[in-house]
C-alpha cells in the first residue's frame, strides 16, 4: 500500500464510498452485494464503488445495483484519493477482512468509516467511525444519514490512520526484530 497525499480540497458530499477488487469470491466476502441493498435505502445518496472488474461479476452487480450506485473501476492514485476526500462516508462491509487497507486509506482523506464488525476492520476505526453490530441495510442507512448532518473531514479518522502509516508499522516491525 501506498500513502496518499491529501491534496487539495474538495467539497465533501452526501455520498458513500466502498473500494474493492470485483470478482466472485472477493465481492461475496467484500460485501459488495449487501452495499446495493444499503444504497436502496437511500436513494438521494450516490454510491461509488471503486475497483477493477476481474469476471463477469461486474455485471451481476450492475444488474442488481440502484440508480443512485457508480461503478468507476480502478483509479490511479490521485483520482482515488480526490474521489474519497469528495466522500463522507466510507462503507466496508466485509464478512471477513485481514488488514483493512482501503479503510486506512479513506481515513487518511477524512472519510467516517462504517464498517462491520470483523477481522481488523474494529482495530483500525476505532472511535473514528462506526463499527456495525448489525447487517440490516436499513439501521445502516440510519447510521450514514447520521453521519451526513456533519460536513468537515472526519480529523479523529485522520489522526488514527496515522497509527498504521507505512514509515510507522516499519518501524515498529524493525523494532520487533531487533
Amino acid at each position: 500500500h501506498k500513502e496518499l497525499g491529501v491534496g487539495e480540497a474538495v467539497v465533501r458530499k452526501d455520498q458513500v464510498v466502498t473500494v474493492g477488487l470485483i470478482e466472485k469470491r472477493g465481492s461475496l466476502r467484500k460485501g459488495h452485494f449487501e452495499f446495493l441493498e444499503v444504497a436502496r435505502h437511500l436513494p438521494e445518496t450516490e454510491f461509488i464503488h471503486i475497483g477493477k472488474a476481474k469476471d463477469d461479476t461486474i455485471y451481476r452487480l450492475q444488474a442488481q445495483a440502484p440508480a443512485n450506485v457508480k461503478y468507476l473501476g480502478y483509479l490511479a492514485d490521485e483520482e482515488y484519493a480526490r474521489v474519497l476526500r469528495a466522500s463522507k462516508v466510507y462503507l466496508q462491509l466485509s464478512k471477513h477482512e485481514g488488514f483493512g487497507v482501503s479503510v486506512m486509506e479513506a481515513m487518511q482523506q477524512g472519510c467516517t468509516p462504517v464498517v462491520s464488525n470483523v477481522g481488523s476492520l474494529p482495530e483500525i476505526v476505532g472511535d473514528a467511525g462506526d463499527v456495525l453490530d448489525t447487517n440490516d441495510p436499513a439501521e445502516i442507512a440510519t447510521k450514514i444519514r447520521q453521519i451526513f448532518v456533519g460536513s468537515e473531514a472526519n480529523s479523529n479518522a485522520i489522526e488514527r490512520a496515522k497509527r498504521f502509516s507505512c514509515e510507522r508499522r516499519k518501524q515498529r516491525l524493525v523494532a520487533l526484530i531487533k
